[in-house]
């Protein structure tokens, strides 16, 4: 989940506090997620005795619009996945306030290999992009 960086600095949101302080910060934001893995933020709270049902608005959104509606501030957080969390994360800069991918939440951890690959010449022709 990431959020703007303006409402983490508002929100003091600090990716290093415990999951309770860090989803307890989200509640009232307008949270972007696509309509499968709703069940998932579901139970995403439920892990810590909160219900996103109450605690935050689910703003159902289809996967290929989600950067759009955070661009355009129609939501103020994503629950998103590789490659909108790149996007948001790298050309928008939010912030990643949990990060299920790193197993944080074991009631939602997915086994999950990504990998991106290029030919020679690009890698090296860019090398500031393998450092992000």
């Amino acid at each position: 989940m990431v959020v703007r960086k303006s409402i983490a600095d508002e929100r003091q949101i600090s990716p290093d506090a415990p999951l309770l302080e860090r989803l307890e910060a989200t509640r009232g934001l307008r949270v972007g997620v696509a309509p499968g893995p709703v069940t998932t933020l579901r139970t995403l709270y439920e892990s810590v005795g909160l219900d996103a049902d109450s605690d935050i608005e689910m703003v159902v959104v289809s996967p290929h619009s989600k950067n759009e509606a955070f661009a355009a501030e129609e939501v103020d957080a994503l629950y998103t996945h590789t490659p909108f969390l790149e996007e948001t994360l790298i050309e928008q800069g939010a912030v990643m306030i949990v990060n299920l991918s790193a197993g944080e939440v074991p009631e939602v951890k997915f086994e999950q290999i990504h990998s991106m690959a290029t030919t020679r010449s690009y890698a090296d022709a860019n090398p500031d992009f393998w450092s992000l």
